[in-house]
C-alpha cells in the first residue's frame, strides 16, 4: 500500500512539475483576447510548482485598464490558487475608477469546479466573495475603508446591506 501511495504521489508531483504551465497561460491569454481582454508586456516565468507574471498591462476593448504588479499561479490540479498583487488603475482609467488592490486571492477546488472564491484587500477595504462560472454570476462583499466611504466612482456599484457593501453582477 505504501508503494502504491508513493507511486501515486510521484505521478501527481511529476504532472505538476512537468505541466506546460507557461503554454497553458498563453492559451488562456488567447481565449481572453477573443473576449476583448488583452494582457501584454508581462514577464512570465515557470518555477516548477508554480509560475508567475510580473509587470503586465490589461487592456479591455483597446483601452489600457489596469497595471498588474505580479501574479502567482499555483496549478495543483485538485486545488488551484492565483494571487495577484499591486493591481492599479491605469492613467487612462483613473478618472473613471481609481482602483488600487494590494492583494487578491482566487481559489478553486475540484470539489466545486465551477466556483472561484475571491478574497482581497485594497484602498477600498477588505473584500471576499465568489464567482459562479455555471450561473455566470459574481458576488463581492466589501468591508469598506474610510477612503471608500468618503466617496469615489466605485461606490456607486455597491449596495449597502447587513453584510457590508455588496457588488453583484451577472455576465
Amino acid at each position: 500500500m505504501k508503494k502504491f501511495l508513493a507511486v501515486v504521489f510521484t505521478v501527481y508531483l511529476s504532472l505538476i512539475l512537468f505541466m506546460p504551465k507557461v503554454n497553458i497561460w498563453f492559451t488562456l491569454e488567447k481565449a481572453l483576447r477573443e473576449e476583448g481582454v488583452i494582457i501584454s508586456d508581462e514577464k512570465v516565468k515557470d518555477y516548477g510548482l508554480f509560475f508567475s507574471l510580473k509587470d503586465g498591462k490589461l487592456y479591455y476593448d483597446g483601452l489600457k485598464t489596469l497595471d498588474i504588479g505580479s501574479v502567482k499561479v499555483l496549478p495543483f490540479l485538485f486545488f488551484n490558487e492565483i494571487t495577484l498583487k499591486n493591481i492599479k488603475s491605469s492613467k487612462e482609467t483613473k478618472s473613471l475608477f481609481n482602483l488600487s488592490l494590494s492583494e487578491v486571492d482566487l481559489k478553486n477546488s475540484v470539489l466545486k469546479p465551477f466556483s472561484i472564491l475571491i478574497k482581497g484587500e485594497g484602498d477600498m477595504g477588505k473584500f471576499s466573495g465568489s464567482l459562479d462560472l455555471k450561473k455566470r454570476f459574481v458576488k463581492i462583499v466589501l468591508i469598506p475603508s474610510k477612503k471608500f466611504l468618503a466617496g469615489g466612482n466605485l461606490r456607486r456599484y455597491f449596495k449597502k446591506s447587513k453584510e457590508g457593501y455588496v457588488y453583484e453582477y451577472g455576465f
